[in-house]
């Protein structure tokens, strides 16, 4: 379910989580945090600042995507 992180990080003191469900990356963070998606070719598909302490980022691909945020990086399969 959206609601069970599948892969999670700590990022210097604050918890982050990041999971997928139904083409869509969860990204539970503290707001203002930067993140980066890269595809496992190395080419950037997304890059932001969270606007809340839960992005929702749809995907119309599916495959496995690495999420950089803060410096810290985990992969996700869509």
């Amino acid at each position: 379910t959206p609601s069970t992180p599948v892969s999670s990080i700590d990022n210097g003191g604050n918890n982050v989580k990041g999971w997928s469900y139904a083409r869509t990356i969860y990204i539970a963070s503290t707001p203002d945090s930067q993140y980066k998606i890269i595809d496992l070719q190395g080419r950037t598909i997304a890059t932001s600042t969270t606007k809340s302490s839960l992005e929702q980022i749809p995907f119309a691909k599916s495959g496995v995507f690495v999420v950089i945020i803060n410096g810290k990086s985990y992969k996700l399969a869509l």
